[in-house]
């Protein structure tokens, strides 16, 4: 599956990842080493945010490629 990043709200990329990996909000806040299922809801929501690098553990722990790429195009 891919995603395009740019089509999304941050919120939105968070919760479609943790869809990916099959975990509950819970299971993903203990992973991540944060509160639970009110950290991961509060992401979700949009009221609490996040940093890239809860992004990058999350997708090395279950082999999620992120990629980006340059659009050479001018009216991009």
């Amino acid at each position: 599956m891919k995603l395009n990043a740019n089509q999304y709200e941050p919120k939105d990329i968070f919760k479609i990842l943790r869809e990916w990996t099959g975990l509950t909000q819970e299971q993903l806040g203990a992973e991540l080493g944060k509160k639970g299922r009110s950290w991961a809801k509060g992401i979700e929501s949009g009221k609490n945010r996040y940093y890239f690098s809860d992004i990058l553990e999350l997708a090395k722990k279950h082999n999620i490629v992120i990629t980006f790429e340059k659009n050479n195009k001018k009216d991009a």
